[in-house]
Formats: C-alpha cells, sequence, structure tokens
C-alpha cells in the first residue's frame, strides 16, 4: 500500500490517487521531453512505469538501484554503448 492523503481519501474514490498518477504518467511519456523510471520499495510499479524495479529490502536498495541509474544514464545521456539492456 502506498502512502496517501487521509483528506483526499475522504472525498474521492481508494483509487483516486493511483489513477491520476496513471493519467499523469500517461501524459508525461506523450510529452516525451523526460524518461520516467520507478523504483518501487516493497511494491511493484509494473503497469505505471514503462522502466521500474522492485527493491523487498532497504539493504538491496545499492545493489539494485546503482545499477538501474547506470543503465538510465546510458540510455539518456549516450554515456556509452556497453549496456544494450536493463539489469534485473
Amino acid at each position: 500500500m502506498a502512502p496517501v492523503d487521509d483528506a483526499t481519501l475522504s472525498i474521492n474514490s481508494l483509487s483516486y490517487l493511483y489513477e491520476h498518477l496513471k493519467e499523469v504518467i500517461s501524459e508525461m511519456q506523450k510529452e516525451k521531453k523526460i524518461g520516467l523510471y520507478g523504483v518501487g520499495i516493497q511494491h511493484s510499479l509494473k503497469g505505471l512505469y514503462p522502466e521500474c524495479r522492485q527493491v523487498d529490502r532497504m539493504s538491496e536498495l545499492s545493489d539494485q538501484f546503482v545499477p538501474f541509474l547506470e543503465y538510465v544514464f546510458q540510455e539518456n545521456l549516450g554515456l556509452s554503448n556497453e549496456v544494450k539492456t536493463a539489469p534485473k
């Protein structure tokens, strides 16, 4: 479960924030001005972000996040052609 705002939930449906996030991500993807990547901590972001990773324990964060950031920078800044696919 993601953190939520009680005031928002008291007057909207339970899926309001999730649906709004999906809408904003979709609009940003259409504009293609920035790349969107997600890292979920004990939460899957599949279906929201085109590229995402899930970390189950904070102790795994550096092991998974650093290679993922490296991939993101290589893809977007052309720093290296060595990495062709995102690390899992």
